[in-house]
């Protein structure tokens, strides 16, 4: 009578059956949630968390100024609107309108970033960083001779802005 299996292939049939029971074993057994992070290589960037935001509702004008000023400073450009705008429902200020405008520059929305700034320039006609940044939102629109009057404009209030110099000069 022959055999149904050869002594190597049991053998390899057993060895593969004690290695799998031994790998699922351990894979049910792990916890990968109480696993321990690695410690950050050279490569990696470890990420601060975030405070917690405030509520934009309850919160005074400046605290939700600040709020935005911190969200923006993440790149979180959206939510820095939000709390620009809950800011500005409470009292408005050219300085909030400007950054409000930031917000939407950096969302390359150059339509809402325009209205932002001419709010600003509205409450304060000397308002410089509005001029500006309506400069930049005219240099994006390759309206260079627009531009660079709102860059000289703002240069005339600050002279010694080196932002603005620098501005004007790039158009």
């Amino acid at each position: 009578m022959g055999r149904l299996f050869s002594a190597p292939s049991l053998c390899r049939g057993l060895l593969v059956a004690v290695v799998l029971t031994v790998s699922l074993f351990a894979l049910a057994t792990d916890d990968f949630d109480q696993q321990m992070p690695s410690a950050p290589t050279a490569t990696q960037t470890v990420v601060a968390p975030s405070p917690p935001l405030i509520p934009l509702i309850g919160s005074s004008a400046p605290d939700l100024e600040h709020q935005g000023d911190l969200l923006r400073g993440q790149k979180r450009y959206f939510d820095a609107i939000d709390y620009y705008h809950a800011a500005l429902a409470l009292e408005t200020t050219p300085i909030r309108y400007n950054k409000l405008g930031m917000a939407y520059l950096f969302l390359q929305q150059y339509k809402d970033a325009q209205k932002s700034f001419d709010r600003a320039l509205k409450l304060d006609k000397n308002c410089a960083e509005a001029l500006n940044n309506l400069g930049f939102v005219q240099q994006m629109k390759r309206n260079y001779a627009k531009a660079a009057k709102y860059y000289e404009n703002a240069l005339s209030l600050r002279p010694d802005a080196q932002t603005f110099h620098y501005n004007l000069a790039s158009v």
